[in-house]
This record gives structure tokens, sequence and C-alpha cells, in this order.
């Protein structure tokens, strides 16, 4: 199931749906959600005081989109209560009328009192006849008290969704606004306020609520702040949940002589980040059930060019002095990590996966989801090395081009793992 929500205010809300129309396809909208952000007027305005922003939300195909609804809220069950004393518990009572009238629903009722009752004028039963007698066996009809009530239907809270269906009108007492979440931000960093307009973390909650299983993964291309992964942090260790998140920000500059620069932060992305750490920690106080549990880790990454050189070259831009720059096809100043990294998105592996450091004869190793990928770029490779790889049998096994001397070598390693780890990947780089 994929969805996109996107949050605009009111300057570019149109441009913006004609655009998602275009992309996602008319068919796909599904909503236009407007949130009330602001707690108060802004009276210095002087025609009107902006108190909402709207969220766009588009469905890949609205066919398979799920809306799970909003958890009940104790506000919502406190209304069903159990006056009679109902072996099936709480209740509330629902009109039993409706309208436009439907003939063979208007019959006289008789309550318990001995009151002759028919429905109001242009109105009739909601139940025929037959069915009302079966309501009446059952329970399910309450005519008050006192008997002498207009019948009204039970409606048993054990009978209903665990859910509720979300209109499309989010207020700040159930979602938070922006002062709210300005506080609890500033609460988070030692009332230092380093944002403005942070969203709120329970409007948040409620969008991942809503779209997400609890094993999805939430993806937001404007981190910010990172209430996004404060949301899904809260969201797992309050419902058990292993939801994932990926946030997305440019490499911006905290202004100068502001709070964040006087505390150190250089980058939006270094107080994102230090917000994760603090948001986790809050977290686990609140909740130490999830303490060695839930992870509450996460890995920063900086998109950046290839880490191996562009080795093609045509032979007007070749010279002798180039030959030098020919012996290390990687690229100056990358790391092991690097390396392994854009391998892993070579092969399609997921960026999350845990990783250790081992040593073998003094040789670095990194094993990747405990022998999904098993990688060294050493510059010298011993045979008893390659030897004690191929027989941990990794899925995939990756080595540097540099750490062999000569083709001799390579043709060497191929035969190793042919005979210690037949259906191992090797990739030499």
């Amino acid at each position: 199931m994929e969805l996109s929500l996107i949050s605009i205010d009111d300057n570019e809300q149109a441009n913006l749906k004609a655009i998602c129309d275009e992309i996602f396809g008319e068919e796909n909208f599904v909503a236009d959600v407007i949130w009330e952000r602001a707690f108060a007027p802004v009276n210095l305005k002087k025609h009107f005081s902006e108190s909402h922003d709207y969220i766009l939300v588009y469905a890949k195909n609205v066919e398979f989109a799920v809306n799970h609804g909003i958890p009940r809220s104790e506000d919502s069950n406190s209304r069903y209560q159990n006056p009679d004393n109902d072996v099936r518990g709480p209740w509330t009572s629902g009109d039993l009328s409706v309208g436009p009238a439907v003939p063979s629903n208007i019959y006289e009722i008789i309550s318990p009192s001995g009151r002759s009752i028919f429905p109001p004028s242009g109105r009739s039963w909601l139940l025929s006849k037959e069915r009302f007698e079966e309501f009446i066996a059952d329970n399910r009809i309450w005519f008050g008290a006192n008997g002498d009530n207009v019948p009204r239907i039970k409606r048993f809270l054990s009978e209903v969704k665990n859910t509720v269906t979300p209109m499309t009108i989010w207020k700040y007492a159930d979602v938070g606004h922006s002062q709210s979440a300005s506080q609890d931000l500033k609460k988070l960093f030692d009332g230092k306020a380093y944002f403005t307009y942070p969203k709120p973390v329970p409007l948040m909650k409620q969008i991942v609520q809503l779209y997400s299983e609890k094993d999805g993964l939430i993806l937001d291309f404007f981190a910010g702040s990172a209430t996004t992964a404060d949301a899904v942090m809260q969201l797992n260790a309050e419902d058990g949940g292993n939801r994932k998140y990926i946030l997305c920000t440019l490499d911006e500059q905290v202004a100068d002589k502001s709070a964040a620069k006087e505390a150190g932060y250089e980058t939006i992305d270094q107080i994102s980040r230090e917000r994760i750490r603090r948001a986790a920690k809050k977290i686990q106080e609140e909740h130490p059930e999830t303490v060695g549990k839930q992870d509450f880790g996460f890995r920063a990454y900086k998109l950046d060019t290839s880490n191996f050189k562009d080795v093609s070259q045509t032979p007007n831009s070749f010279s002798q002095e180039s030959l030098f720059d020919s012996v290390s096809n990687i690229k100056d100043g990358r790391t092991d990590l690097d390396l392994l990294f854009q391998i892993m998105l070579t092969w399609g592996m997921e960026l999350s996966l845990p990783i250790t450091k081992t040593q073998i004869d003094g040789t670095a190793i990194y094993n990747v989801a405990d022998g999904a990928l098993i990688a060294c770029f050493a510059d010298e490779i011993s045979e008893s090395v390659l030897c004690q790889i191929a027989k941990a049998e990794p899925l995939r096994a990756v080595f540097k081009d540099e750490s062999f001397a000569n083709s001799a070598a390579k043709i060497n390693l191929g035969q190793i793992f042919k005979e210690e780890a037949p259906n191992t990947k090797v990739k030499v780089v």
C-alpha cells in the first residue's frame, strides 16, 4: 500500500493539487484534509488570520488503499453506558426513524408503558415490523428507563469497530497545533527554540496510523525537526509495532546568530539527529518495557557521487601522467564503510541491516546481516583470510581490486570459493 500525504498552505494548495492530479491521476485523489494549526488569531493581520493548513492525500492506486481508521478515544467510548445492565456490556442508542419514509415501515409500536407510537411525519421506522420484533426479543430496543419514551436502537461498544473513520477537518484539540509543537520541542531541547512552526507529534502519529501497517516504512522527504521519526518511535512503543522511517533533508545551514548556531549546530540535519536521540531517550523513560526490545537506533547517510573513479577515457584525454590515477579505481578519501554501503545498494540490500566488524588474522572483515554479505577491503588479503571467509559460506562476498597483486591472485580467489562456498556470489570492485 503506497500513499502520499503532503502538507501545504493556502499559497500553493491549488497548484500542488493540479500537479498531484497530473502525477498520481485525479482518480487516485483520496482527500484534502484541513488541519487547524493555529491556537490563537494574529490580530496584526489586515483581513484574516490564517488558522489552517492542508494535507493532500493521494494513493498510488486508490482501489488498494486501506484506511485503518483512528483509534477510538476515551471520550467517544464514554458515551457508551449500561443503564439496564445488559450482559453484552455498555451501549449507546440511535434513532429508530429514518427519512424519507418507506411506506411498508410505517407501523404502530406499543411501548412497555402502553403508549402508541408512530414515526414522525415524513419518516418511517428503520426496521421492518418483523425485524423490529426480532430486536425486541433480543433486547436491542430501548424505551427509556420508565418504558415510555420513543424507541431507540441499542448499539453495543463490543460490536463496533475499534477505530473510527476520520473526518476531513482535524482540530488542534485532537492532533495538536504549531504552538504546542514548538513548546514540546523546546522542552526536549532544555528550553531552547531551534525550529519555527514544527509539526506536532500527535498530527504525525495520526497520519502514520491511518495508512501504515505495524511493520510499514514511512518516508518523509522534508525531515525538518524530525517529528516523523519521533511519531513513529512513539507508535511502536505504544502498540509494539516495528515501523521504520526514512528522513530526507537538504544540507541546509542554520541561520547565523541563531540559537542553534550558538549551541554549536551547523546544519539543520544535525538538530534533526539530536532530536531523534533525545526523543528516543524520553520514550524509553516513559516506556521502560521497550528497552532492549524496540530499536531506537538510526543511521545517517549523505548523498554523494560514486566511490569509484570514472576510468572510461578517450585516447585524446589519456596521458602518461594519468597512469598514476589508474593505480586505484577508488576515489581518495573514501572509507571502507563508504564502499560497503554502495555495494549494499548495488545488491538491493537495506541500509538498515545489522553490520558487525570483526578481525581475521588482523584483517578487518564486515559481516552484514549474519552472512548475507561479507566484505573485506584490506590492501592485502592473505589466502588464509580468504579461506576463512569462504568457509563461512556467505550469500555474497565482495573485495576490492587493489587487494590482489595480479590476475593470478584473483583466479585463486575464484578457486577458493568454488571449493569452499560454490553458492556464494563473489564480486571484486
